[in-house]
């Protein structure tokens, strides 16, 4: 028996440590060359800061937003 489902884990509704807006300062100012932000969009703008932050990169020239396609 599967306790998780399909997906093997528990669905995540909480940015967990990343709650704190001091994180994510701390992940953007420590980028050099390349920061690549892994995760679900939708969980990651439930915050006002965060939400600031994608349409940031999703209104930059050089900024991607990589949406996964479940084939």
């Amino acid at each position: 028996m599967n306790l998780y489902g399909e997906l093997g884990f528990p669905e995540q509704k909480d940015l967990g440590f990343a709650k704190s807006p001091n994180r994510l300062n701390v992940a953007l100012s420590r980028a050099k060359r390349l920061l690549i932000i892994v995760g679900n969009s939708e969980l990651f703008r439930q915050k006002e800061i965060y939400n600031n932050v994608y349409n940031t990169i999703a209104s930059n020239p050089n900024g991607r937003i990589i949406k996964y396609e479940k084939k």
